[in-house]
């Protein structure tokens, strides 16, 4: 039962849900340092390693375009009464889902990359939407 348990989690649950659950990037005025999560390989790497995952860095002179994508109003979630702890558990997951929001960046290669912040929104909204405007703005005025 443990090991069928875990290889559901390893396999399934957190690939599925990692980058917006445990997204994790750094803006500076010279680069955006963050995890890759590309394919499951990078994820399963992120799961095992940890913070010694490697790190990629973009220099904000190699981003052609960058956008806020996802909804301006967050899409709030209904429940049936009475709910148990297992929709408790996964009210946040699926608010995410239901309310992706995040940094669309474009290369100059062509490459697109997304760095969800869905997570801060749903637990931060108002906050993480000031934030993202601030750092939208600043990556643009040092955009090549």
């Amino acid at each position: 039962m443990g090991i069928s348990v875990f290889l559901f989690i390893t396999l399934i649950y957190y690939p599925n849900v990692l980058q917006d659950e445990f997204n994790y990037f750094t803006i500076s005025d010279q680069e955006i340092i963050f995890y890759d999560y590309g394919d499951r390989y990078q994820k399963f790497k992120l799961l095992f390693l940890g913070n010694n995952a490697p790190e990629k860095h973009i220099k904000l002179a190699d981003i052609k375009n960058v956008r806020i994508v996802g909804k301006n109003e967050i899409k709030k979630i209904s429940f049936p009464l009475p709910f148990d702890m297992m929709h408790i558990y996964f009210m946040g997951i699926i608010s995410m889902h239901l309310n992706p929001f995040g940094f669309e960046l474009e290369l100059v290669n062509g490459q697109k990359i997304y760095l969800s912040i869905a997570r801060d929104r749903i637990y931060h909204s108002e906050d993480t939407s000031i934030k993202a405007t601030e750092a939208l703005n600043m990556i643009k005025q040092r955009m090549s």
